[in-house]
């Protein structure tokens, strides 16, 4: 289980004004081990985003699944 902060400061093209990103993440990561070759690695994800211009908060959640089969010692 992780948990984490994110400041990301970004540049409105349409007002030429800059602005502050904050972002506030919570994820959860398990690997399993399949064969002695390959695991399987899953990461959930909750981001929170919080923008001076909009009100409340924008929430993202993200998902990855990761296959991995190591190489023959051959």
């Amino acid at each position: 289980v992780w948990f984490g902060y994110g400041w990301t400061p970004t540049f409105n093209f349409n007002t030429s004004t800059f602005g502050d990103e904050q972002r506030f993440w919570q994820q959860f990561m398990h690997t399993f081990q399949l064969t002695d070759r390959s695991t399987l690695m899953t990461r959930t994800r909750l981001e929170e985003r919080l923008l001076p211009s909009a009100t409340g908060v924008g929430l993202r959640f993200r998902e990855l699944i990761r296959y991995q089969l190591a190489f023959d010692d051959e």
